[in-house]
């Protein structure tokens, strides 16, 4: 017996180590001086001609000789595989390279080899151009904002750029143009190996939404997007609130080198989305320029005055009793998904105090989220908690298909003639292509609910989108547009005019 159990750990021992003979392994890097956290599996590279971390070198072993597979995909967009090539191995150590074309899209890669004779071993390699963000999402005039850029460039070029009517030359979202404010400031660059700070001056601009724009000499451009607050709350009667939290939800930068994003959307099974980030797309928020650009332009061009605000300086304000003073109307003109406990309240509180809203997306107070420092959890539907969203909004998320099925929206006759005056609305004309995601209403929708528009059956019968509209005894006046978005076609005719009626209505002289 004591024989039989030698033999058997003799194998137990001797089994493992033949199994990791038999292994192959990978070892990734960039030629140069590794970036700060890089490591055997994580490299960093920045493509852009100058010969310094253009390619990704990839040390792998093979257990025999034959063909290997190399294959690189970026790891924010299923499908999106840049390389896909049978590559010639002998046994033992093959040196292999990726070396992508400059203007590769910033972002996490994943690099997998794989041959016959072992199992596929995969590395990171995260492509660097002006990886830039804020060091909060919003900041009062006079402050100092502190800017984190990451970038191999040696001599970088800063300025400031407001979103407002100029802004309507940017094309497509990962770039931004603006007015500047004031000269750009050039500084030398010697933090190539590791993230800084770059302090910028916020000046006595008025409150709106901001972009910091980083161009280094070879033509590189990293933008960081920040929200200004008014000096004092309550500077003007109308608060608009951007949707903070859902920009970094839908951002995919990862930080921790792991291969996938530091959101829930990289996998529904993760709960946490970390703020603070770069944004992938050069630093502009993912549909920055469809929801939320347009009606940023339109309310630059109509003069709208108003204090910009974000997700945590609404919450700061404390209390709906608090928010009422300050403001008589409060628009959302974003994708609002994400809340927390006390943005909730202090939103409700004020339409209990009379103060009048206007949700200009769709799929809004969706989700509870729960600040940890720089994290949000996502905890809860509202729904699910007793707290549905229609409750507030009039609607809530019924559906989406991504936009593959849009319509216009068909005026419900006589329901709000306040609303679709001056456009072919008002002669019963349906108007518009909306669509992505829309609203319904629900059981939970306040009395007094009506149905101003709809595309009935978007999505099949009973996936019917709904804009609506109610009043409550105490004066508050409450409209949610019910589908993507109301905010999109700010800058189109008849989605100027509509807006144009809307805040008309919902302003308190």
């Amino acid at each position: 017996m004591l024989k039989l159990l030698a033999t058997v750990l003799f194998l137990l021992i001797l089994v493992p180590a033949a199994i990791c003979a038999e292994q192959a392994t990978l070892v990734i890097g960039n030629g140069a001086k590794p970036f700060a956290g890089d490591r055997a599996d994580l490299t960093t590279i920045s493509p852009n001609g100058d010969g310094y971390r253009d390619t990704a070198t990839i040390a792998y072993t093979a257990p025999s000789a034959g063909f290997a597979r190399l294959e690189v995909d970026r790891a924010d967009r299923k499908g999106s595989v840049f390389v896909d090539d049978a590559v010639p191995v002998g046994a033992g150590s093959t040196n292999l390279t990726w070396s992508p074309p400059q203007g590769t899209p910033p972002g996490t890669y994943i690099v997998r080899v794989s041959s016959s004779g072992g199992a596929a071993v995969r590395g990171v390699v995260r492509v660097q151009t002006i990886d830039a963000a804020a060091g909060a999402a919003g900041y009062a005039p006079g402050d100092l904002a502190q800017i984190s850029v990451a970038t191999d460039a040696t001599e970088l070029r800063i300025g400031v750029l407001r979103m407002d009517g100029s802004s309507i030359t940017t094309r497509g979202n990962t770039s931004v143009d603006g007015t500047l404010m004031g000269p750009e400031q050039t500084i030398p660059w010697t933090h190539q190996d590791r993230p800084h700070n770059v302090p910028v001056s916020i000046g006595n601009w008025r409150s709106g939404v901001y972009f910091v724009r980083i161009t280094s000499s070879d033509g590189r451009v990293g933008f960081a997007p920040f929200v200004l607050r008014p000096r004092r709350l309550g500077l003007n009667r109308i608060a608009v609130v951007l949707p903070t939290n859902t920009w970094q939800a839908y951002n995919f930068y990862d930080r921790n080198g792991d291969g996938r994003g530091d959101t829930w959307y990289a996998g529904w099974h993760l709960h946490r989305t970390r703020l603070g980030r770069p944004y992938l797309n050069n630093g502009v928020p993912n549909h920055f320029r469809r929801y939320d650009l347009h009606f940023l332009v339109w309310a630059a061009a109509h003069g709208v005055r108003a204090d910009y605000l974000t997700d945590t300086d609404l919450e700061q304000i404390g209390s709906g009793a608090r928010l009422a003073r300050l403001y008589d109307f409060v628009v959302f003109p974003g994708h609002h998904e994400y809340v927390t406990q006390r943005e909730y309240d202090i939103v409700r509180g004020f339409r209990d105090r009379g103060g009048n809203l206007a949700w200009l997306s769709a799929n809004n107070f969706f989700w509870k989220v729960v600040r940890h420092g720089p994290e949000l959890e996502r905890v809860a539907q509202w729904r699910t908690i007793g707290q549905p969203e229609a409750s507030l909004i009039g609607v809530q998320y019924r559906g989406n298909d991504e936009g593959q099925r849009r319509g216009p929206m068909q005026p419900v006759p006589g329901a709000a003639p306040w609303l679709f005056a001056g456009t072919p609305l008002a002669h019963g004309v349906a108007w518009g292509d909306f669509g992505i995601e829309i609203d319904h209403t629900a059981p939970s929708s306040p009395r007094g609910t009506t149905v101003v528009a709809s595309i009935p059956d978007l999505y099949g019968p009973g996936f019917t989108a709904q804009m609506t509209y109610y009043e409550t005894a105490n004066g508050a006046k409450v409209f949610a547009a019910g589908a993507f978005s109301l905010a999109d076609a700010a800058q189109k005719r008849i989605g100027a005019r509509l807006l144009s009626n809307l805040f008309a209505h919902l302003e308190v002289p």
